[in-house]
């Protein structure tokens, strides 16, 4: 997420960084960002990436996916 998240401050797509995080996150948690990335919006995809990051440092150890639940 870091590598990625650079590469985005730098108005860049950085590939290898994308496919590790898409094959690691569950496909609706990447919705927003792929989407922001397919307009070049780059910092609405950082601003994704930040998000993802996030939930996922509050990640609690028994329930590995709970935090990518969709918020109300």
């Amino acid at each position: 997420m870091h590598t990625l998240g650079k590469a985005l401050q730098q108005g860049e797509i950085a590939s290898p960084a994308l496919q590790a995080v898409q094959q690691l996150l569950p496909a609706p948690e990447l919705v927003a960002l792929l989407e922001a990335l397919d307009l070049f919006e780059f910092e609405r995809a950082l601003e994704c990436v930040r998000t993802l990051s996030t939930r996922l440092e509050t990640c609690v150890d028994d329930e590995p996916h709970a935090h990518l639940a969709p918020q109300p």
